[in-house]
């Protein structure tokens, strides 16, 4: 039987995942929101927010993440038209255009418009935190050498404690905060040398600006327990959380360890089996509440379970280390819209847990990569091909994340 290799003259469309993640960044405001920091300019087909989008469909739609010059391979026979605005074809999804939009993005001040996105998101789905993760990582880059090439711009260094163990790289710290949902609200990327401490207090400084500390708690790792940096979350009104290293306030660790090594501890009434020590000491004038706890669990499992699972952010999953872009400020300006994606991929997940879909984003893409949405321009009508089993768990997704099932691609 010879190969027909005749086709639907009115066919157009898309991998169902990433429709799905490209209607929800429209949608919810997200590609408005990011466009009205920008000057209209006419003879630009692909605007900052319409980037974004694209790169966002391909991050959080497929399992894994394009090469700039790449993702227009992932909208191939869509009507990009209707997606990314009416100037737009396939030859200004390249390489080129995307470049341009990093550099405009990098322009503005992309932490606090990474918070704004957070805040549109939580409002449209009752996202309200009192608690906020801080962590800070770092990840290694393919590169011989980078140097500044604008003001302002991270740079990636070598620090002598990179997170994957090749201290031979270049990395690039940052910092990241979650709200008590698990989704990402603030990021900001640093030099690869930068101080953790440096990052805490950039991060209380910011929080402190956008949220009532008085209501709220911070939690992060033993190094935000400093004298300095308690001092400035008390003079903020913070409360925190965080592991007491051995070295805090003249050995208090030490003292609360033999108050327990002398005295009782009360059976947990959160978890079975954990022995719980809970008391005031004064350091350095200020009167501070300590946990001890004993588990005959093990004990890697029981500082996850204190942690509270607050830290297990998509770095590796949006392939944060694979930042292929030759220019620092380039590179900054796509781990906002990395991190952007990450946000993304948080909320769809939370909400969809939520309302009773018990599957993630990255569990959507590998499962619908055989459903296709498609798009009739002769009928102006949109439709799938694939299972019918896909087709409903897609539309109960839609759903869910209360989008416009008549609208999802235009």
């Amino acid at each position: 039987m010879a190969l027909d290799r005749s086709k639907d003259a009115h066919y157009e469309g898309l991998n169902a995942s990433i429709a799905l993640a490209a209607a929800f960044f429209e949608q919810t405001g997200l590609r408005e929101l990011i466009d009205s920091n920008f000057d209209t300019d006419v003879r630009q087909k692909l605007s900052p927010g319409n980037a974004v989008k694209a790169l966002i469909g391909d991050m959080v739609g497929t399992k894994g993440r394009s090469a700039p010059f790449n993702v227009a391979d992932r909208y191939m026979s869509a009507p990009v038209d209707l997606m990314f605005g009416p100037k737009v074809d396939i030859p200004a999804l390249g390489g080129r255009a995307f470049s341009r939009n990093l550099d405009l993005l990098f322009e503005i001040d992309l932490p606090s418009l990474t918070y704004e996105c957070y805040s549109l998101l939580a409002e449209r789905y009752g996202l309200s935190s009192k608690v906020f993760n801080v962590d800070e990582t770092n990840f290694g880059i393919t590169a011989l050498g980078k140097d500044p090439d604008l003001p302002d711009a991270a740079v990636p260094e070598r620090c002598g404690h990179a997170k994957d163990g090749h201290n031979e790289r270049l990395v690039y710290s940052l910092l990241s905060v979650t709200d008590e949902n698990g989704a990402v609200c603030y990021e900001r990327p640093y030099d690869g040398a930068t101080a953790d401490s440096v990052m805490d207090r950039d991060a209380i400084e910011f929080l402190s600006a956008k949220v009532d500390p008085k209501e709220s708690t911070l939690i992060a790792d033993c190094k935000i327990a400093t004298g300095p940096l308690v001092d400035l979350m008390q003079s903020k009104g913070f409360g925190f959380v965080a592991k007491c290293p051995n070295n805090f306030g003249q050995k208090a660790r030490a003292r609360i360890a033999e108050s327990v090594r002398t005295g009782t501890m009360d059976p947990s009434v959160i978890r079975k089996g954990w022995e719980i020590y809970d008391t005031d000491a004064e350091v350095d004038g200020e009167m501070l509440r300590f946990v001890a706890f004993r588990t005959t669990d093990d004990i890697d499992e029981g500082i996850e379970y204190l942690r509270e699972h607050a830290f297990r952010l998509a770095k590796d999953g949006m392939k944060m280390s694979r930042v292929y872009i030759h220019r620092p400020s380039r590179e900054n300006a796509m781990m906002f819209v990395i991190s952007l994606g990450t946000m993304v991929s948080d909320v769809i997940g939370h909400v969809l847990k939520t309302e009773g879909i018990d599957t993630t984003t990255d569990g959507i893409a590998g499962r619908w990569f055989t459903l296709m949405f498609k798009y009739d321009r002769k009928r102006d009508a949109e439709y799938f091909d694939g299972p019918d089993v896909l087709i409903d768990e897609f539309l109960d997704a839609v759903q869910a994340l209360g989008l416009d099932p008549d609208h999802l691609i235009h």
